[in-house]
């Protein structure tokens, strides 16, 4: 199998599923929806109708409506599927079915008959065209008619699901095609209505809009481009944000998880040249959208990899995880919205996906708006700009917004919409006090605070017991991680300290905070008036409680998690109060490498301890018993925790095994994987091996470059590869070798991985045919280019790599001579032939053969001798 060329490549990346184009997120690839109803289609299936609408698959009724919600008939469902389906429709066909000769659908439900066979079956004869079709019957149609196969990794908890479509609706669920009507219930015998007629259809065609679809596996369930921009990367299970985001204000990605490269790099533009992303999780921790840095974005073929290192809430081990995703974006970005912050001041406006810049044009009530800035960690979706003080609170503006375009070059679509100047005239108040330690309270107002800190803390005033708190003891500023900025927190410190604060003896304390009347002000200019609110103040008398431990990313320790902040009270003797069993086996900590201390958690938070007996070494697979003695670790507040005993388990699976990829000795085709850790046979595996996607050839020599058993050597075959000059190193010479599944004797998985490799042209042009044109001219043609440098000195040179003969006579030098040429894959050569035997050797049959052991005259455009010994019969 030869390395793929690009009219290769090409055809690849549409089989392969990850590789979905970006513009498949309008309508139909190729298609555009145009029509606009009159009436209301549901957000989750607006994507299905304009999809089959622009495909001409279904259509409206004639007042404008669509009606998402009617019901669909048999009939109008047989044409949705024929035209989907792109089959031949023959306006003459008739059926076999008795009740739908003469029917209007005749020829879609003959169509489907004669080139879908199975999908339509009838009843007792008869199709019955206006009954209604039910959900499950059109799960079975889909099934069939896509020839669908089931995900037996998906979970499906459908309880009413036990009638004859029972595994063409499973089929669909374990898909993501299908949702229920209600939890648990499918609703097999409802009937289907026209919306979600066309999300099954459409979710089918489409599997980057399937749903995500809980499994027994935690594996990617997808990859797809959503714009030029942005890939959206499906889970089977929620995953943990800190195994995969190690800052989820500006995205930064935890380290080894996730890798893209461009599998050919692009030299005329390296902003396609993809290698650094920043990530955002969805709220259900099964959606992972990952955004180009910087000025680069996505046009072309990536590859990706996730490492096994990314964990499920559940703390199980994703399936390491390589495709390539292809994206194509050609959907012109819009203004999703256009809105005022009264937080901020600010008029905001937001693109449907990440711009280039700013939009260029901004008018408000038809007046110039200079100053529209991105919002930080936006990634250019959102941009911002005072609000002019011309406009009241309690107006509405008209707005125009143009100019700009985003990543992959498509015009920002003009905008003519409104904003609310939003105008809260109502009542400031305090709505709540509530605890949040010993010496903290979280004090929350109905609206947002415009005032500053020096303000509010100059305006509140606090009482214990009755008596006044000094202002040097108490301290009142704005909660900084209330994005709302309605938030105020009360600090008791300085001459209140732990562990007994203001208590005294007592567990607990009244306080009253008194709010000065008409200081702390809204952002619609409303003032607090003079308020007084008390909270009962218990004293934190209990110690730390482990909640959780984990094994890190990187396999070196283990993470002891507490349900408060801790401190460390045996300050450089805390190894001896840590006790470690692998399996039960006591294991030493290992002096100097031994590690036990306090991190941050994902949300800066001190609260996990972390431990290791050697963190030189990765820990082996099994059960860890962590014991910390009493008193090893503290709140805040100095209250000790108990003994604490919890277990951490290292998977086989858990992976630090980690792979660099270069060429070996710089050259090309040929190439080394270094492990960090001795592997197994799994490593001279050719099909753990991927080159630009493709599994390496068959005849890869692949083995062990020492002893070590962690450098392994890979050289390609002949014949496996047409693109690449000879010796080039240029990006045309570019490819991605890809990596996983490599495994240690112990059972470590290598974390998936990809590099840029240099490879070149090994496969020979082969000659494919030879004329005579005229009497002297021979035009060969080969089956690719010709290197256009290809120079005969004369006519004995071309002899030493061409034979022309007619089985009698073979064409000899004698005095001729030559003049040759080349165009694309045709070689030409004129002939004069002096006094040479050149008219008797061609006449007659004559053939043409390649030669070997001349001087290799004639290349490929790649610079690879053309295949010796192949003959053809010149056509005359």
């Amino acid at each position: 199998m030869a390395y793929q060329s690009k009219k290769h490549r090409k055809f690849v990346a549409s089989a392969v599923t990850a590789a979905v184009v970006a513009s498949a997120v309008a309508p139909a690839a190729g298609f555009a929806a145009e029509k606009k109803f009159t009436d209301t289609i549901p957000s989750w299936a607006t994507k299905a109708v304009d999809y089959l609408v622009g495909k001409g698959a279904i259509e409206g009724h004639p007042n404008g409506t669509f009606a998402p919600n009617d019901s669909l008939t048999r009939a109008q469902a047989a044409k949705v599927l024929a035209l989907a389906l792109d089959l031949k429709i023959d306006d003459n066909a008739k059926t076999d079915f008795a009740d739908t000769k003469n029917h209007w659908a005749s020829k879609y439900v003959a169509a489907i008959q004669k080139e879908k066979p199975g999908v339509i079956n009838g009843y007792n004869g008869k199709f019955n065209p206006e009954n209604k079709i039910t959900r499950q019957e059109m799960a079975k149609m889909v099934v069939t008619a896509y020839n669908l196969k089931k995900d037996d990794a998906a979970v499906i908890n459908f309880t009413d699901n036990n009638d004859w479509g029972k595994a063409e609706v499973e089929i669909l669920a374990s898909l993501g095609v299908v949702e229920g009507v209600a939890t648990g219930k499918f609703g097999p015998n409802q009937n289907v209505t026209r919306a979600q007629a066309a999300v099954f259809v459409h979710r089918t065609e489409v599997p980057s809009e399937r749903v995500a679809v809980e499994t027994t596996e935690a594996k990617v369930v997808s990859v797809s481009a959503i714009n030029a921009k942005q890939l959206e990367v499906k889970f089977s299970q929620a995953v943990k944000t800190s195994t995969i985001i190690s800052n989820t204000t500006n995205g930064t990605l935890a380290a080894g998880t996730v890798t893209v490269s461009r599998t050919v790099a692009d030299s005329n533009n390296p902003n396609k040249n993809v290698t650094s992303v920043t990530g955002k999780l969805s709220e259900d921790g099964k959606t992972l959208t990952l955004s180009a840095a910087s000025t680069t974005f996505f046009d072309g073929t990536y590859a990706l990899t996730i490492s096994d290192s990314v964990k499920t809430t559940k703390d199980e081990a994703l399936k390491a995880y390589a495709t390539t995703v292809t994206a194509s974006d050609k959907v012109a970005p819009t203004i999703s919205k256009v809105e005022f912050n009264p937080t901020t001041g600010n008029i905001e406006v937001t693109t449907s996906e990440p711009v280039t810049a700013a939009p260029e044009v901004l008018r408000v009530n038809g007046a110039p708006l200079t100053g529209l800035s991105p919002v930080a960690n936006s990634n250019n979706t959102k941009f911002s700009v005072a609000k002019p003080a011309s406009l009241a609170a309690g107006t509405t503006a008209s707005v125009y917004i143009s100019g700009g375009a985003d990543y992959a070059g498509n015009l920002l679509t003009a905008y003519n919409g409104s904003v609310v100047i939003t105008d809260d005239q109502s009542d400031l108040q305090v709505v709540s006090t509530t605890q949040l330690s010993s010496n903290s309270v979280k004090i929350v107002l109905n609206k947002t605070i415009q005032s500053n800190n020096t303000t509010i803390d100059g305006a509140i005033s606090a009482l214990i017991d009755g008596q006044a708190v000094s202002a040097a003891n108490v301290a009142f500023a704005k909660d900084t991680d209330d994005s709302s900025g309605k938030t105020i927190i009360a600090t008791f410190g300085v001459g209140y300290t732990a562990p007994n604060y203001f208590y005294g003896s007592a567990t607990s304390k009244s306080v009253t905070f008194v709010f000065a009347n008409n200081v702390i002000t809204d952002v619609f200019g409303k003032k607090l008036g003079t308020t007084t609110q008390s909270v009962t103040m218990n004293k934190d008398v209990t110690g730390p409680k482990a909640v959780s431990a984990a094994v890190s990313n990187d396999g070196k320790y283990i993470l002891v998690t507490f349900d408060e902040v801790i401190t460390n009270l045996v300050a450089g003797t805390s190894n001896a109060n840590v006790t470690l069993r692998k399996d039960g086996v006591a294991v030493a900590m290992n002096g100097g490498n031994a590690i036990v201390g306090i991190i941050a958690d994902a949300n800066g938070d001190n609260k996990v301890l972390r431990i290791s007996p050697d963190n030189t070494v990765d820990l082996a697979a099994g059960t860890y018993t962590v014991r910390l003695n009493s008193g090893t670790v503290a709140d805040s507040h100095t209250n000790t925790a108990d003994v604490v005993t919890v277990n951490a388990t290292v998977s086989a699976t858990s992976s630090n095994l980690k792979a660099t990829i270069t060429n070996l000795n710089g050259t090309n085709n040929q190439f080394r994987v270094e492990y960090n850790d001795a592997v197994n046979n799994s490593a001279l595996d050719r099909t753990n091996y991927t080159l630009d996607g493709r599994v390496l050839p068959e005849g890869t020599d692949i083995y062990f470059a020492d002893s070590t058993k962690k450098l392994v050597n890979i050289i390609l075959p002949a014949n496996s590869v047409d693109v690449g000059a000879v010796g080039g190193s240029t990006s045309a010479n570019n490819a991605t070798l890809g990596v996983s599944n490599v495994n240690t004797a112990g059972g470590k998985v290598v974390v998936s991985t990809s590099a840029t490799v240099k490879v070149q042209d090994n496969t020979p042009a082969v000659l494919q045919s030879a004329s005579l044109i005229g009497a002297n001219i021979l035009k060969l043609t080969f089956n690719e280019n010709i290197a256009t440098g290809t120079v005969f000195t004369n006519v004995t040179d071309i002899l030493d790599d061409l034979e022309v003969s007619n089985g009698t006579t073979t064409f000899a030098a004698g005095d001729a001579t030559h003049t040759a040429s080349v165009s694309g894959k045709d070689l030409i050569i004129t002939i004069n032939p002096g006094a040479s035997n050149w008219a008797t050797a061609t006449t007659g049959t004559v053939t043409v053969k390649t030669l070997s052991g001349g001087d290799a005259d004639i290349k490929d455009a790649n610079g690879v001798t053309v295949k010796a010994n192949v003959s053809v019969n010149v056509a005359k």
